[in-house]
């Protein structure tokens, strides 16, 4: 073996490796002869400029230490550095263990390693050791291990048998303050998740609670309202429906939000027609376009399946949301709607448009797009948030509560779904989704629907 840098150890002219006992433990000795000198417990070879400290083990092997590399080298390693012996008791340790648990060197000697573990990880940690074998190091065993004031410190343990196999070497790094980061992370999820539980149960309570009395309103002012009554008790019906409803609105909102930040919702996936989809929507916001003069068009694209197996009922909430959106923040021109299926790895071939009978995989793909007020880059950012409004002025101009958006970007991750947003003041806005992985079966010929002034092609 070659010195590999100035003061390495080496095997020189002369010097070889000879087998210990029948357990054939190398050690080193030099050849009797001219020349030669016998080594003895204790003492020093000087030779080539290097020092050798020469030991005798407890099992009377030879354990060589180069004074000015190897005890340097081991000491200058922040990681807490030992050698066992067989037993697992302390043979050498680094001078980490003083800087970092407090140990005087002589104090752990002889000491078994197990006599510092915490109990409760005592049998894990005999365990891990006595599984110990040159195919097999202890790696990133944790456990708790006593300073010298009586503390206990996590660390992370890597250990391997030596060459002869009568020994451990191990390394140990302190994780302690990882450990108490983790655990404080953990309780304040655990307190977080308390929060929420019980703001939800808060929420579905008094829900329940407003919904009840706010029903019996709605329902005696549209009674009321069927009966024949002077123009001014009739204006304030309308005005007591119409403020109802939108409280009711809020409350189902709030509900919704609730679950979803609560993970109560689970999606129910159920066979859906886009069509008859974009047909509900169409007779949903029949009335508003009308009566704004704007166009609205909802349209499918040419790779449309037949039926899609999705949750539909949440799909609707979703497009809803959008869609009266786009509705409501367009004065003049068109709300597009379009609704486009991406088959993943292609359609099945000899699939004719109308056939509902074979299955495959494709990502639904929905644009919705609209000539609005659009919105500015600084609302964009948390355009997603609760209760979030772009501006003061326009919240009292078409009202609104600020949760539509929050409870899709919900809806839409639990279907590991993307949505994205364009838009810019004065311009529009352009809405983008895609899930993926829906099962489709079928294909059938492009679908349009149009309500209003037909938009300009």
């Amino acid at each position: 073996m070659e010195r590999g840098h100035r003061g390495c150890p080496r095997l020189r002219a002369g010097c070889h490796l000879v087998q210990s006992g029948a357990q054939g433990a190398p050690r080193r000795r030099p050849p009797r002869g001219r020349g030669s000198r016998e080594l003895r417990r204790g003492s020093r070879v000087a030779g080539g400029g290097e020092r050798m400290e020469i030991a005798e083990s407890r099992g009377g092997e030879l354990v060589l230490w180069a004074d000015d590399d190897q005890r340097i080298f081991f000491d200058l390693i922040p990681e807490l550095l030992c050698i066992l012996d067989a037993e697992g008791r302390f043979r050498r340790t680094n001078i980490a263990w003083s800087g970092m648990l407090g140990y005087a060197r002589d104090l752990l000697l002889s000491r078994s390693l197990f006599d510092f573990i915490h109990p409760e990880d005592s049998p894990a940690s005999v365990l891990a050791f006595a599984a110990l074998d040159p195919r097999t190091p202890v790696s990133d065993h944790v456990c708790r291990f006593m300073t010298a004031d009586g503390e206990y410190r996590w660390l992370s343990w890597n250990a391997a048998l030596l060459p002869d196999g009568k020994g451990v070497i191990a390394s140990a790094r302190d994780l302690s303050v990882r450990m108490e980061l983790e655990r404080k992370l953990e309780a304040a999820v655990e307190e977080s998740e308390r929060g929420n539980r019980a703001k939800s149960r808060f929420i579905s309570t008094i829900s329940h609670e407003l919904r009840t009395p706010l029903n019996a309103v709605l329902g005696y002012a549209a009674l009321l309202e069927d009966r024949p009554s002077d123009p001014k008790t009739a204006s304030c019906l309308r005005c007591i429906r119409g403020s109802g409803n939108v409280l009711r609105d809020l409350i189902n909102d709030i509900l919704d939000l609730s679950k979803a930040e609560s993970g109560r919702i689970a999606l129910e996936a159920e066979p859906t027609d886009p069509r008859n989809m974009l047909a509900e929507l169409a007779e949903v916001f029949r009335f508003d376009v009308e009566k704004k003069g704007i166009a609205l068009s909802l349209r499918t694209g040419r790779s449309m399946p037949s039926m899609l197996l999705i949750d539909g009922k949440r799909l609707r909430q979703v497009l809803l949301n959008l869609v009266g959106n786009a509705v409501k923040f367009t004065e003049r021109g068109s709300v597009d709607v379009l609704l486009e299926a991406d088959p993943e790895g292609g359609v099945p071939a000899g699939i004719p448009a109308g056939d509902r009978r074979k299955s495959y995989k494709s990502t639904l793909l929905i644009q919705i797009r609209d000539t609005g007020i659009g919105m500015t880059a600084e609302y964009l950012q948390r355009l997603f948030e609760p209760f979030s409004q772009q501006d003061p002025g326009i919240h009292r101009t078409y009202g609104g509560t600020g949760l539509g958006l929050s409870i899709s970007k919900r809806l839409l991750d639990l279907m590991d779904a993307t949505i994205e947003c364009e838009s810019a003041v004065g311009s529009g806005s352009f809405f983008s989704i895609s899930i993926p992985s829906v099962v489709s079966s079928g294909r059938e010929r492009p679908f349009s629907l149009w309500i209003g002034a037909q938009p300009d092609s």
